[in-house]
């Protein structure tokens, strides 16, 4: 299933029914996944997949080129 931009209310016709799962649970599941931050929900826009972010280890971290230049 191949879908690039779906509005808040068409859930349960581009989801639900193809799964063979109810709206009810289409949305349920569409709600949890905007709670965990994987997905952006904005009326009027649709709903989109969020951007990763970044992982916590990267977080802080220089590239070499710029470690070795404050070394210097």
């Amino acid at each position: 299933m191949s879908v690039s931009r779906m509005a808040e209310g068409d859930v349960g016709g581009v989801i639900a029914d193809p799964l063979g799962i109810s709206r009810v649970t289409a949305r349920r599941a569409q709600q949890v996944l905007a709670e965990e931050g994987a997905i952006t929900r904005s009326r009027g826009a649709g709903t989109f997949i969020a951007p990763r972010p970044e992982p916590k280890w990267r977080r802080g971290w220089t590239t070499s080129a710029s470690w070795r230049a404050g070394a210097a």
